[in-house]
């Protein structure tokens, strides 16, 4: 029923209602009266059976990502606007809910994902790690734990590429605390705007860099993340570069028994002092950055120009360097008028092996070379006035992408202290901090991704960090090209995006003979693409 506001909003406390045809109005009679009310067919909107969900199933209230535990059906109403669920629980009890109060995840039951994940089902059981006791544990362990693979998820994505499509949209203008340049600026972007995001890069260019602002402006946007990696020393590297910068304190590093219980025996139940990260003046200095990264996106692209610039001017040096004989000229011509009469000449020069005596009359005319040696002369005059050209343009590019550093350097001061404000606002109200244990980080996620929105561990360990059933905002997977396809695609299934970082040409995941036979005798049994 419509409230105040003219919103429908969905009503449990009805004794009974009906429809008066001679009226044409509902007529409802509420819990707390014995009188019927009559309410205007617009005002009124009755959500009748439509069908019953069958497991397996997820419900998930919108507003903060809670999972309802114990649900043992969904029953769907259907009206002339609005859709409405009861959910059955476990207990017996029933409970109604708007359709836009909880979000409902199905199974895939399209045939291209559902044979793709049959394969990596089987697939999984080759890939077998050890552990802290000195046994192993096989992938499919993992898999064998996965209730379903619900519909429009990252994981049916990676299953379906005709599922994806999503953006997360278009973002402020991002914070850079650990630095950047142009390419950098453009992945951290990349990664804020869209579900699915691929940076590559050989070794030095600052992929670490890249994921360590990716993580910050993640934390300024409230957001959980999970980072993997193939080996625990790239997730490590990155937990050392959070504590130099006095961060370190936000994430947990999980995957394998022993270090969770390094961080359950590491917890002190306190945080580090904040109270000097306060900025009193917050909002005039986020301006100031967002000033500041818009100056420095033009500069990058003022940058970008130089280099394509100063490559055209390399290519121009090296056809002159190669011209059998030098040209001079007292005279400046424009480029425009030097490309047309050099084209006019060549086509000549291929029709006739000669000028005729009106294209002499003509470059004459014009003070240009006229001789047998003229489509030589042109071209040499042509480059020569392009590679002045081309230094006129570097050197102004050059002078105007002159302070690029400093006002890097600015960001990045400004960025640092914009996020430890947030982080102090979001933990310095606390005067205690949550302790968990071992498995309270599992019967408690949503309050321990609250203490700690980053989570450190391995791909193989990325489903059993914490319960399952949460969902990261964010998946992070460093030095990618070493993760195999089942651990990759079964990491997918622990967030809403992700951020996928590697070398191409890096050393790939390694496997031995007799796996990569039986792994090809199962990729034969299905229909699917050759990337899997």
């Amino acid at each position: 029923m419509k409230d105040q506001s003219g919103a429908f909003k969905l009503r449990d406390d009805i004794r009974s209602f009906g429809f008066d045809e001679r009226r044409g109005r509902y007529y409802v009679q509420f819990n707390k009266g014995d009188n019927y009310l009559y309410y205007n067919v617009s005002n009124v909107d009755v959500a009748v059976f439509s069908e019953q969900l069958e497991p397996p199933f997820r419900v998930i209230r919108n507003n903060d990502g809670e999972v309802f535990f114990h649900v043992l059906g969904v029953r769907v109403f259907e009206g002339r606007e609005n859709k409405a669920y009861r959910i059955i629980f476990e207990n017996g009890m029933g409970k109604n809910y708007p359709a836009d109060y909880i979000s409902i995840e199905e199974h895939i039951d399209d045939q291209r994902s559902i044979n793709v994940w049959e394969y990596l089902n089987e697939v999984a059981k080759y890939n077998v790690i050890p552990v802290d006791d000195d046994k192993t544990v096989s992938l499919s362990d993992k898999y064998a734990r996965m209730e379903f693979v619900a519909k429009n998820s990252l994981l049916e994505a990676y299953l379906n590429v005709d599922a994806y499509g999503n953006t997360v949209g278009p973002k402020s203008a991002p914070i850079f605390p650990f630095g950047c340049n142009r390419s950098q600026y453009k992945a951290v972007r990349s990664a804020l705007e869209n579900t699915v995001s691929v940076i590559q890069g050989p070794p030095g260019t600052g992929k670490t860099q890249t994921i360590l602002n990716i993580l910050a402006n993640l934390l300024l946007d409230g957001k959980t993340m999970e980072i993997v990696s193939n080996n625990n020393s790239a997730v490590e590297n990155i937990k050392e570069k959070l504590e130099a910068a006095g961060l370190g304190f936000i994430c947990a590093q999980l995957g394998r028994a022993s270090n969770k219980k390094d961080f359950v025996d590491g917890q002190t139940g306190t945080f580090p002092e904040m109270e000097s990260w306060k900025l009193e003046n917050v909002e005039q200095i986020r301006q100031n950055a967002v000033a500041l990264s818009q100056e420095l996106q033009e500069l990058y692209e003022c940058q970008e120009k130089l280099a394509l610039c100063a490559e055209r001017l390399t290519e121009y040096k090296r056809q002159v360097e190669r011209f059998p004989k030098k040209y001079e000229s007292k005279k400046q011509w424009p480029v425009c008028k030097l490309e047309k009469y050099f084209l006019l000449v060549c086509r000549e020069m291929e029709r006739k092996q000669r000028l005729s005596w009106w294209t002499r009359f003509r470059l004459h005319y014009h003070r240009l070379p006229f001789t047998d040696e003229a489509p030589d002369e042109l071209q040499y005059l042509l480059v020569s006035t392009r590679i002045k050209g081309l230094e006129e343009q570097c050197r102004q590019y050059r002078e105007f992408v002159k302070g690029v550093d400093d006002k890097n350097e600015q960001l990045r001061d400004i960025s640092l202290q914009i996020l430890k404000d947030h982080l102090c606002r979001r933990y310095n109200a606390k005067k205690e901090r949550a302790v968990f244990s071992t498995d309270e980080i599992y019967l408690r996620t949503r309050e321990f991704l609250q203490e700690y929105p980053v989570v450190l561990s391995t791909t193989f360990s990325a489903t059993s960090n914490v319960n399952p059933a949460y969902k990261f905002d964010y998946l992070i997977m460093d030095e990618a090209s070493q993760v195999d396809i089942a651990a990759g695609a079964l990491a997918l299934s622990c967030a809403r995006n992700t951020v996928i970082v590697g070398d191409l040409k890096q050393l790939p995941n390694v496997v031995d003979h007799h796996t990569e036979e039986v792994v090809s005798a199962i990729f034969a049994k299905y229909s699917i693409a050759e990337a899997y």
